[in-house]
């Protein structure tokens, strides 16, 4: 879908992966031209702060539609046209599991267990660097954490710290999930170590909350830990 304007002066093209906007006397490329199709909600602050700092250029999402308003000497052109609902989706989703992991990083720093266990799946399956597979109850994720409480005290946990690098919609009830976990550790010296990994998870999304059915961490935590000397 292409569609061309004129609006007091300013020229406006639109494709369905483009905007162009052209002030009265100005030279084509000004504006904003970059994936108008593909702005989704969260970036309607960035946008505003945009239009507020002198720009030309304001969306907001109507059931679906994308409303576009270009603002020129007072003069307002708006232009709607639908766009994918998947996109959508899949924004919400990529926000809904961001959430669901900050909330797994606060329980994780205080080793809340039972709370930590509310956001797997009873049981789930995790796996280990080197293919094993574990189908883990509640119970004894519970127990897990117990011990890694005592064992990560010991050797100086500081905090943990957990990215989202990446999500995807596997279909309309699974999604995965791809994180970057760091944690600082104290030695009895006072230096401090930083333990960086990087885990997989594949999350249930048809309840209220999502859930972690699946998890594996690609390294070996105890070996990294090893080599930094935070154990024999």
């Amino acid at each position: 879908m292409r569609v061309g304007v004129k609006a007091g002066g300013a020229s406006v093209g639109l494709s369905d992966d483009h905007l162009g906007v052209l002030p009265e006397g100005g030279q084509h490329g000004q504006g904003l031209g970059k994936a108008a199709a593909q702005v989704l909600p969260d970036r309607f602050q960035r946008l505003l702060n945009f239009l507020q700092a002198g720009g030309e250029f304001l969306h907001v999402n109507i059931d679906g539609m994308i409303v576009l308003g270009v603002l020129k000497y007072y003069r307002i052109m708006i232009v709607s046209f639908p766009i994918d609902p998947r996109s959508i989706m899949t924004n919400q989703v990529g926000d809904i599991v961001r959430k669901f992991f900050e909330q797994f990083e606060r329980n994780s720093n205080t080793f809340a267990g039972e709370p930590i266990a509310r956001q797997f799946s009873n049981p789930f399956l995790s796996a280990d660097p080197h293919g094993v597979t574990y189908a883990v109850s509640a119970n004894e994720l519970i127990e897990s954490i117990v011990k890694r409480k005592a064992f990560f005290t010991s050797i100086g946990f500081q905090w943990l710290k957990i990215r989202v690098l990446e999500t995807q919609n596997l279909d309309d009830q699974y999604s995965l999930a791809k994180t970057q976990a760091t944690m600082q550790f104290k030695k009895s010296s006072g230096e401090t170590v930083d333990v960086t990994s990087y885990s997989t998870y594949i999350l249930y999304m048809k309840n209220t909350l999502p859930m972690i059915v699946f998890s594996t961490t690609h390294e070996d935590l105890m070996k990294i830990m090893k080599e930094n000397g935070l154990i024999p």
